[in-house]
């Protein structure tokens, strides 16, 4: 049997994902870029659908769940939220390529626990990744990406 927690929880995502649902029915658009713009509207939408599926199904579930993070988990979990704090600080001075390849390196290390992950494999992951999403971003989008004002 679900602990009434769990419930209370489903319950709460499921609110969450309706009023969602509202505020974003309610958004005006002032100009529309082409016919084809999904405009404002799109991505609140998809995440207020997913909040709501999410709740639905914590809500349904017939069984219960094991305990998710221990206190290594815990404190794993503490080092990423850091990294990516300080990653949004350091992008804004050094920019977007160099501040995301550090992330990127320090995340993998972080995630790869125990497991033995190369200083290679974990700089070419971390230089692939960023020279990808750059140029997706730059070039197919057309987003500017931050610069930084150091360099």
């Amino acid at each position: 049997m679900l602990e009434k927690k769990d419930r209370i929880f489903g319950v709460i995502c499921i609110i969450a994902g309706i009023i969602v649902i509202y505020a974003t029915s309610r958004i005006e658009l002032k100009i529309k870029l082409s016919p084809n713009d999904a405009g404002p509207w799109l991505f609140p939408y998809i995440s207020a659908i997913g909040i709501l599926l999410c709740g639905a199904g914590i809500f349904i579930r017939n069984r219960p769940c094991k305990q998710y993070l221990t206190k290594e988990g815990w404190l794993r979990a503490g080092r990423l939220m850091l990294v990516l704090v300080g990653y949004v600080i350091v992008m804004k001075y050094v920019g977007f390529i160099f501040s995301t390849i550090i992330m990127l390196y320090i995340v993998t290390m972080i995630l790869a626990d125990r497991k033995k992950v190369g200083l290679l494999k974990a700089s070419v992951f971390s230089v692939l990744t960023t020279v990808i999403v750059y140029f997706a971003f730059e070039k197919l989008f057309y987003i500017l990406l931050p610069v930084g004002q150091l360099f």
